[in-house]
């Protein structure tokens, strides 16, 4: 089934009065575009409510349709929710999560919840009360070349692996401009990740991420963080089946003007190859940590990049 409006401007799907989703995809092989999609009033609010959802269903496109909400912040959960669902595409979307009359926010822009082998991108992303697009519990994604700004946390992968997050602008955010919690096995490449009022990128607990060919720059607190609370199990016997920071790569990346580029606790093995650190540098660069059962009783540690960049790599190429 296809589905396209004239302009995704003027041609509306429009809600006023409802309880839950205003739009629920349930079968496979559907395309929806070219749509403006609001939802202007909810008459009550159920557990969770959404504008599109998507439930055990393979091969979806939602392309090129402005989503947008004039309710009050938390009324809405995500504006799509791709659940337990495949193959699907979303891509060329508008998104604001901001009630302009009211001044509130809405939770999530895209949700993504036990789905594999998706692709988001090319969608601008704005104003959004946790999150503009959560990974949970999915694994093998796709999410490139996206504009995520002014919310909480630009991007979080939540138990999530072996996805692949590309060519995102993340930037103006509150807190961190990219989350990996517990999510191991990610790349993470060719992404401008900046002026976020936290940290940069911030890795908890998660293992084997690389990490290559990011702009990390003017973030408030780090540029990266890497962060593991398992000191003994890291320190005596790493295993992935523990909660554990181990054996990230992180390389070839610009880390400039943050308020400290790098730091870690109890993270082991990680690889610092090759990245700028704001300044030609002739000699090895220190990346200062700690390590210990708790962060205030910690000890100092330091990693090194061996041979740091002497000038600033072109991300865009």
């Amino acid at each position: 089934m296809v589905i396209i409006g004239q302009n995704k401007t003027s041609t509306k799907i429009y809600g006023y009065g409802g309880t839950k989703e205003l739009i629920n995809i349930t079968s496979d092989d559907v395309s929806i575009s070219n749509f403006l999609i609001n939802y202007e009033f909810l008459q009550s609010v159920e557990s969770y409510t959404y504008l599109l959802n998507l439930f055990h269903v393979n091969n979806v496109s939602i392309t090129s349709n402005n989503f947008k909400s004039n309710i009050e912040w938390g009324d809405l959960w995500a504006y799509i929710l791709v659940d337990f669902s495949y193959n699907c595409y979303i891509d060329n979307n508008d998104f604001n999560g901001s009630s302009p009359e009211i001044g509130g926010y809405n939770v999530w822009g895209i949700r993504l919840s036990e789905s594999y082998n998706n692709i988001i991108s090319n969608n601008i992303i704005t104003y959004y009360w946790e999150s503009g697009i959560l990974l949970s519990n999915s694994n093998n994604n796709i999410i490139s070349n996206n504009s995520i700004k002014y919310t909480r946390w630009g991007l979080i992968l939540d138990y999530s692996n072996y996805n692949n997050i590309k060519g995102n602008i993340i930037s103006h955010n509150e807190f961190e401009g990219i989350q990996l919690f517990k999510s191991s096995y990610n790349i993470i490449q060719k992404n401008q990740i900046s002026y976020n009022n936290g940290t940069g990128l911030y890795i908890f607990e998660g293992s084997y991420n690389n990490i290559t060919n990011n702009d990390i720059s003017s973030n408030t607190f780090y540029g990266i963080e890497i962060i593991s609370n398992s000191f003994i199990w890291n320190f005596i016997s790493p295993d992935l089946n523990r909660t554990s920071s181990l054996y990230n790569i992180i390389a070839y990346n610009n880390f400039i003007d943050n308020g400290e580029n790098a730091f870690f606790v109890s993270s082991f093995f990680t690889s610092w190859k090759m990245n700028y650190w704001g300044e030609s540098i002739e000699h090895p660069h220190p990346i200062f940590g700690k390590i210990g059962p708790f962060s205030i009783i910690a000890s100092l540690w330091i990693n090194f990049d061996w041979n740091p960049a002497q000038e600033p790599y072109d991300i865009s190429s």
